[in-house]
């Protein structure tokens, strides 16, 4: 067994806390996203005068929330590639004890 590179662990971890940092981002922006939208369907909802209204408020909701769940399993198979390709298995040695085992 090879002995552990003292020098390239450091890096990693540091371009895994990186690539961590961006996603988080990521999906603050998109919790922020949600909130926007659920505020927006309630104003809606407040200001409808009849059922149809209300209908259409909910179908306008419904259609953007389907969206913006379509684009969350893209975006989470997009990072599920680029983490991966980044630290493939073979890298696993590089964090003992972490879930890259």
């Amino acid at each position: 067994m090879k002995p552990q590179d003292p020098t390239k662990a450091p890096s990693s971890h540091a371009e895994f806390l990186v690539a961590c940092e961006r996603v988080a981002h990521i999906w603050k922006e998109r919790a922020q996203c949600e909130a926007a939208l659920w505020a927006t369907f309630r104003a809606k909802l407040t200001d409808t005068r009849d059922f149809e209204e209300a209908l259409q408020a909910y179908a306008d909701f419904s259609a953007h929330r389907m969206q913006m769940a379509a684009d969350d399993m893209r975006r989470l198979f997009e990072e599920y590639q680029d983490i991966t390709g980044r630290f493939p298995a073979g890298k696993s040695k590089l964090f003992p004890n972490s879930l890259f085992v």
